[in-house]
C-alpha cells in the first residue's frame, strides 16, 4: 500500500544522505550507527610514529593518500606531553626526520585526564584521525589511548 511505499523512499533518502560526506556532522543517528558498524566491523590499521613521519618527508600527497582523513592507530615513544593554542592535549611520538619534525597527535577532549598520567619515554599506541602535515610535521587529532 501507499504506507509501504512511503517507508522504503524515507530508507532510501536517508542511506543517500548517509553517503554524502557534507553530511556526516549532521547525519542522523541511523548513519552514525551504520559508520560506527562499519568501523568496528574493520580494524584500524596499525603503523609507527617513524613510519608516518618518513612518509610525509618523502613525499606528502602520497602520505596524505594514506592518512589524511584516515582512521588509523600509531605506536610510538612519547617525545613530550603538551597543550595547543586552544588548550587542547598533543603528544608528540619520536619517529621524525628530525627532532623538530616529530609528528604530533591531538587527544579527543575525552582523554584529557589519561593524557595526565602520560610520562616522556613511555611507549604510546594511539587510534587517530589523520590531518596531513604542517611543514612536513604529520598531524592527527580526535586520538584516543589503546590500552
Amino acid at each position: 500500500g501507499v504506507g509501504k511505499v512511503a517507508g522504503q523512499q524515507r530508507r532510501v533518502a536517508v542511506v543517500e544522505m548517509c553517503a554524502e560526506p557534507d553530511n556526516a556532522a549532521h547525519a542522523p543517528a541511523q548513519c552514525r550507527k551504520r559508520q560506527d558498524e562499519e568501523n568496528a566491523a574493520q580494524p584500524l590499521k596499525a603503523y609507527t610514529a617513524r613510519d608516518i613521519a618518513t612518509a610525509y618527508s618523502r613525499n606528502t600527497v602520497a602520505a596524505d593518500l594514506v592518512f589524511k582523513d584516515q582512521q588509523f592507530k600509531v605506536t610510538g615513544v612519547i617525545v613530550n606531553i603538551n597543550t595547543d593554542y586552544r588548550g587542547q592535549a598533543y603528544v608528540t611520538l619520536k619517529g621524525g626526520v628530525n627532532q623538530f619534525m616529530e609528528p604530533q597527535f591531538t587527544l579527543a577532549d575525552s582523554q584529557k585526564y589519561r593524557a595526565a598520567g602520560l610520562q616522556q619515554g613511555s611507549k604510546l599506541t594511539l587510534a587517530c584521525t589523520g590531518r596531513g602535515d604542517i611543514a612536513k610535521i604529520p598531524m592527527a587529532v580526535y586520538c584516543t589511548i589503546s590500552e
